[in-house]
């Protein structure tokens, strides 16, 4: 029985330091955009957002930026308000931030996540400032199914077969590299073994899939570590798996023999 206490608990130990470790990622993350944004622009934003869902219309208008101002603009911000539930929002996150600056204007694209009882919103704004005047130059609300750190989760319900094989592919990529390099060590070389070493390395072409809506892309002019990679710029971000031809440990592992000879 004592044999087996030790691994439960090495187990749990492990558990527990991923869930800090995923915690402590998500609090850095959350005030990185904190910080991009100041705290004036985002009481700024969640109050617009608050004077809209509470359909005072009037104190969004006077703020909108002269161009979104024409017959339509409160039609539209009637529509809007009518997503917002006739409950008070349970819980307000800054999920995506972007700060631009040209000239003496500072841009804000501001992206919050408003949580509900059974339901979630996705407001968006963009803000103006000049000097000390700020004007909203873009708005945006829209429903959403689920949380954006749910949406952007690790899984593979719904997944199509591309997710599959660039998923194995991602682990087995990185364990022929290592196997590749590993040959590379123990193989009787006495010239360019450390060219080898560092050719085998690198993947080459590295295609990149977004995990949360399949979207892809290819670059031919581009190389990662052990051809393989993972991305997410914050925890409310898409993750990105990415992929590269190992091309240094398939040459190597097919030209092993050669290689030999030439000894």
């Amino acid at each position: 029985m004592k044999m087996m206490k030790m691994p439960q608990q090495f187990r749990s130990l492990l558990l527990l330091l991923g869930l800090f470790l995923i915690t402590l990622s998500a609090c850095n993350q959350q005030s990185f955009l904190e910080k991009i944004v100041p705290p004036q622009e985002k009481a700024f934003a969640e109050d617009m957002f608050n004077q809209l869902s509470n359909k005072n219309y009037a104190a969004v208008e006077k703020y909108l930026s002269p161009e979104l101002q024409d017959e339509s603009t409160h039609s539209t911000l009637i529509q809007m308000a009518g997503l917002f539930p006739n409950e008070p929002v349970k819980n307000i996150k800054l999920v995506a931030a972007n700060k631009s600056l040209f000239k003496d204007v500072v841009t804000y694209q501001l992206s919050f996540e408003y949580e509900f009882a059974d339901h979630w919103l996705m407001n968006k704004i963009v803000l103006s400032k000049q000097a000390d005047q700020i004007r909203i130059i873009g708005i945006h609300v829209e429903p959403i199914d689920h949380s954006v750190q749910a949406m952007h989760g690790f899984t593979f319900a719904g997944k199509s077969l591309l997710h599959y094989v660039v998923f194995i592919l991602a682990i087995a990529i990185p364990l022929f590299c290592i196997y590749a390099f590993i040959l590379c060590i123990r193989t009787p070389m006495q010239k360019r073994k450390w060219a080898w070493l560092i050719f085998i390395c690198f993947g080459f072409m590295q295609f990149s899939l977004n995990w949360t809506d399949g979207s892809y892309a290819f670059q031919m002019l581009s190389f990662l570590v052990l051809g393989a990679g993972y991305f997410q710029q914050t925890v409310y971000s898409p993750i990105i798996l990415q992929i590269a031809l190992p091309l240094g440990a398939i040459l190597f592992v097919y030209r092993r023999k050669s290689l030999m000879a030439e000894q």
